[in-house]
């Protein structure tokens, strides 16, 4: 028995009752077929979709038209600095105090070949804006130019890692593994500052 309810007319949707399965298929896709020129054939929706693709694409004209203001770009490194001298930024200031060899415990030595060197360094943010302190933003720089990784198997207290601003400061220690040939030569540092490209710093650990 029919429930006696019309069928439902969806947009651009052919109804038929007690077909074959062959004229079922060609009412499938003859249903989607109109389906997708109904969709798509009114210009209202063309110019939307158009307007909702051009408005993901925005240029650095757009930015400065809508005042949006571009990162703070600073120069990408400074000179080198002198051991004892203090490296500063328009955000912070550091400065390299003291290195030497790491000896830790036999469960953390360094496979054969490898040996640990501790850097001591001083932190200071110098001003509101927020600079990381983190040994994972230094690297260790050789005499032939290879960089080396810090490791948190090292030489206590380590460089505590926290942001700092205001003025403060933080100071520890960041070891890295190195191969017995390396001849340390700078530490460098780069902290990742939001919203600007801060400057790396190279302290050398020679005067």
């Amino acid at each position: 028995m029919g429930t006696g309810k019309a069928p439902e007319k969806g947009v651009g949707t052919v109804v038929r009752e007690r077909d074959s399965p062959r004229t079922q298929n060609a009412v499938t896709h003859e249903t989607l077929s109109l389906r997708i020129r109904t969709r798509w054939s009114s210009p209202s929706k063309v110019v939307l979709l158009l307007f909702a693709t051009m408005s993901g694409c925005r240029t650095e004209r757009d930015d400065k038209a809508a005042g949006g203001a571009a990162p703070v770009v600073v120069s990408a490194s400074l000179a080198p600095v002198r051991f004892g001298e203090e490296a500063k930024t328009p955000y912070y200031r550091i400065r390299l105090l003291n290195w030497k060899p790491c000896a830790v415990e036999a469960h953390l030595e360094p496979p054969p070949g490898v040996r640990k060197v501790a850097v001591e360094v001083e932190l200071t943010a110098s001003g509101t804006t927020e600079v990381p302190s983190n040994p994972f933003y230094a690297l260790l720089a050789d005499r032939d130019g290879k960089l080396f990784e810090s490791t948190l198997a090292g030489c206590p207290p380590l460089l505590e890692a926290t942001r700092l601003s205001g003025g403060r400061s933080a100071r520890g220690w960041i070891t890295f593994d190195v191969p017995e040939s390396a001849v340390p030569h700078a530490l460098v540092y780069q902290p990742a500052v939001i919203g600007i490209t801060a400057p790396k710093v190279e302290l050398l650990l020679s005067p």
